[in-house]
């Protein structure tokens, strides 16, 4: 094994669980988790979304998307309808309460990141960008490589009306 990719692979993996870290004790002070954060972003983006797509943006199992939808619809924070087209899921989205955790956590996600990210120069983020584009290819979902979709930042927030 070359070790540059090794030591290269262990600072990816470090650097990220640091980052992780950070985030998961941010969302925490709004009694969030990782993923009832990316379930509001991606239905905010995506407003109805099939709970079957939204499985897969999410990468986990049917079994887990369900768990924490149910868990949020209880919470007030999404409604699901059935899916007019597949009887067998449902379209989701953001209930009022939803939009406004959703707006008042991004803030705070905002400076979290500013504040990680704020020593980098344009020029070493393009960089950066380009290199770890070779990794988000390797790893994409065979789905999302037949589509023109590449590996957005899933964590952008979209105006609303704003194309998908």
């Amino acid at each position: 094994m070359n070790q540059e990719k090794l030591a290269l692979f262990e600072s990816i993996k470090s650097t990220f669980l640091h980052i992780d870290a950070q985030e998961k004790s941010m969302l925490l002070k709004h009694n969030l988790s990782l993923p009832r954060f990316y379930v509001l972003l991606h239905v905010h983006n995506h407003p109805g979304i099939n709970q079957m797509e939204l499985t897969a943006r999410m990468l986990c199992t049917k079994g887990n998307i369900t768990r924490i939808l149910q868990g949020m619809q209880a919470d007030g924070l999404l409604e699901r309808k059935t899916d007019p087209d597949d009887g067998r899921s449902s379209l989701v989205r953001l209930t009022e309460s939803g939009k406004a955790l959703l707006h008042v956590v991004y803030k705070d996600y905002e400076q979290l990141v500013d504040k990680l990210m704020g020593r980098f120069e344009p020029g070493q983020i393009t960089k950066y960008n380009r290199a770890i584009q070779v990794i988000q290819n390797t790893l994409k979902p065979q789905a999302l490589l037949e589509s023109e979709d590449t590996f957005k930042p899933v964590l952008m927030l979209k105006a609303q009306g704003e194309e998908n």
